[in-house]
This record gives structure tokens, sequence and C-alpha cells, in this order.
């Protein structure tokens, strides 16, 4: 039975302490697990779901059933604990229950699903049966001048939906090659489809300028993430908003009233970018894009990418997720592709109370998108290149 962690010989984590802001800091030296204890992924899983089309993301409800957004064609596919198919909710299509599309998928209280449907700018919300409870349309007019909209970020335990703003300007204010630190803010929106809250503005990361060929003849300069640069990864879990620029081993919880409230810090530092890891960026890159139209950024980008601004060090890590025992689960960095086993299968894992516990690797080629007490949840590509849904127990040494 996983019984949380095994209690350490002395404490390895300092008391917290509030800098002047009021923020709890929490700093942990050390990790809590001994060595060659903690938890770790069982070696085969309890669920293996094969064949849904072109899962995206999964989720599992407090009974054991497991939701699957599957992106092809667009829907919900409901399973139960066991993995045998139960229903679909939310087909393609305009109508009042159909979505478009999958860009977000959290689990609220009382097992109520988050749809977020960036082609409709839309949060949908089932029940646990998967009847549809409410929608929630975000406005173009809640925009302010100069923005791009909002990217979903998850749902609170207030029930509030939380946004991110796109202030990505283009063209690009700057000569090409040219770095800029791009900002943005968190937004909470309510139910009924207004903004109530929002935190002070935050770094999102790099971007420079690359010129690429417009058409006709015309060149524009505009903007790109930075490759292999810090960059903020944001989460909802444990009754806080987690935010990280990952420019050091650092994450920022913040309140109901978007207030930075708790800073987790660990000792670690940033690896340095070898020459072998950027060319394997590039020529993985190169390789994904082959085939894309002449003209088109990312065909444009393969051409020059060599010649793009890399950071001189890696990030401080990848994803962030949220455990639904409000654990806290960091992903060190690798290729930073977004596909199951191509960032690395390290995460370090921060307990309720925001102390380091420890490290988990994950099995090759799965990349969680769950987690809860015991058990880890997530996508897995086999080697033909399929991807299958699945649950693993997380059993303690």
């Amino acid at each position: 039975m996983l019984a949380g962690c095994r209690p350490p010989d002395r404490l390895t984590a300092r008391p917290p302490g509030r800098d002047s802001a009021g923020i709890a800091i929490i700093e942990s030296p050390a990790p809590l697990w001994a060595a060659g204890h903690g938890w770790t992924v069982a070696d085969s899983p309890t669920v293996d779901l094969a064949g849904i089309g072109s899962p995206e993301a999964a989720l599992r409800l407090s009974d054991g059933r497991i939701v699957v957004a599957d992106g092809g064609p667009v829907g919900l596919r409901y399973f139960s604990r066991e993995g045998h198919p139960l229903y679909d909710v939310g087909r393609a299509g305009d109508g009042p229950a159909e979505l478009r599309s999958i860009f977000q998928l959290d689990l609220a209280a009382a097992d109520t699903v988050a749809v977020y449907d960036l082609a409709q700018r839309t949060l949908f919300l089932f029940d646990p049966n998967g009847a549809l409870a409410r929608s929630v349309v975000v406005a173009e007019s809640l925009a302010p001048r100069g923005t791009n909209g909002y990217l979903p970020k998850g749902i609170t335990a207030d029930g509030r939906y939380l946004l991110q703003q796109d202030e990505v300007a283009f063209p690009f204010a700057g000569a090409p090659g040219a770095i800029l630190t791009d900002s943005t803010r968190l937004f909470w929106l309510s139910r009924q489809g207004r903004f109530t809250d929002s935190t002070s503005r935050l770094v999102a990361g790099e971007l420079f300028g690359f010129e690429l060929e417009a058409g006709r003849g015309q060149r524009m300069v505009t903007p790109l993430a930075r490759p292999l640069a810090p960059a903020l990864r944001v989460v909802t879990g444990g009754g806080m908003v987690w935010a990280g620029g990952g420019a050091a081993w650092e994450i920022l919880g913040y309140d109901a009233q978007g207030r930075a409230a708790r800073l987790l810090r660990i000792p670690r530092e940033r690896v340095p970018l070898t020459p072998a890891l950027r060319d394997s960026f590039i020529t993985r890159y190169r390789a994904r894009v082959a085939g894309a139209a002449p003209l088109s950024v990312p065909s444009q980008l393969a051409e020059g990418i060599g010649a793009a601004p890399f950071s001189d060090r890696l990030p401080a890590y990848n994803e962030l997720l949220a455990g639904e025992d409000s654990t806290l689960w960091v992903q060190h960095v690798g290729l930073l592709e977004g596909l199951p086993g191509d960032a690395s299968l390290v995460w370090t894992v921060f307990g309720a109370d925001g102390r380091w516990l420890g490290e988990v690797t994950m099995p090759p080629q799965f990349r969680p998108t769950a987690a809860g007490h015991g058990w880890i949840l997530g996508l897995w590509r086999d080697p033909a290149g399929a991807t299958h849904v699945r649950l693993f127990p997380l059993v303690e040494r």
C-alpha cells in the first residue's frame, strides 16, 4: 500500500518562512525520501486503452472511471475503471453540447469534467455522467486592446476557470535575431463569463525575431519562442494556481485572489545546453516538419533554425502536473517536443505541504496527464507509433 512517503530520519525541509510580501517560502535542501526509497511506477499497467483514435489527454474520476479527450474524431470517451468502453460525449459539431476541438481537459469538483474548446472559445462543463452542465463563452470583448485573446490553463478549486492572456505582438518589435521578453497575466473567469481576479504581470518567456518570406516578395519579422529557453508553465491544483518560468528551480503558488502566496524552492542548478542536444533538437525539428509547404512558417524556420539564438542553459524544468492528492509533479528537461517519451522521464515530486519528496522515473514513451494517491495515468506510444492510454500503479519502495 502506498503510504505517502517514508518518514525521514531528520527534518530536511526548513520551516516555512515569509518574505516582505508575505509569501510563504518552502525551501527543501534535500528530498524527504531516503536513497532507494520513495515511489516508483509499476512495471505493468493495470489498464491499457488502445485503438481510441487520437487521444490527447486523459483523467480519472473519483470512482475510477477514465475520461479520454480524443482528437479524431473529436469527443470525450468514457471507460470503466477496468477499461471497458462506456459511452461517448461531445461529438464533433456546433450544437449546444458538441465540440470542435479539445484544447484543455481538466477535472473539477464533484467529478465535473471541464473541456476548453479553443475553436469556439468556450468552456464546456460535463457532469459525472457526461451530460452538459454549463457552457461559458469567453467573449472577444474580454481581451484588452493589443492582445490576441486567452489560452486555457485549467479550473480552480472554487470552480472558476483560469486563462492566460496572449500578448505576443505581430510583427516583431525588433530586428531579426533580437531577443525580447514576453509578458502575460493570469485571469480567473467566473461561470457567468466575468473576470473576477488576476495576477500581476508575469514573464511568459523569451521571443526572438525571425525574418521570413510573407509572399509576393514581401518579408516580415515574426516573433517566435526562443528555442530551448525558459517559458512559463501553469497548472491548477491543491487549492492553488502554480506558475513557474523555469529560470530557476522555483515555483510560485497563487491564491484565489491572484496573490502570490507560496514559493517552492530546491537547490538545483540549470543544466548547460550541449552542442549534441542542440543539434539533436534541430535535426528532429526538421524531420518533424519535412513536407510542409515551402513558404509556411515551419518550413522556413526549419531552414533557418540553425541561426536561432539558443539559450546557453536549458530551462530548470519542463511541464507541471498537479495530482488529485495535492502533490505537484515537475518534469525535468529533455527535448521538449511534447510527444510521449520525448522529454525527460524524470519528474520531481512535491508533497501537499510543499516539501520536496524526491524523484520518480516514468516508463519509456509515457507522458503522464493525471496522478493521484497510488496511481498515475497518461499517454504511451507503442513501437508502431500508436498512442495508448495507460494507468500505472505507484508503489512504495
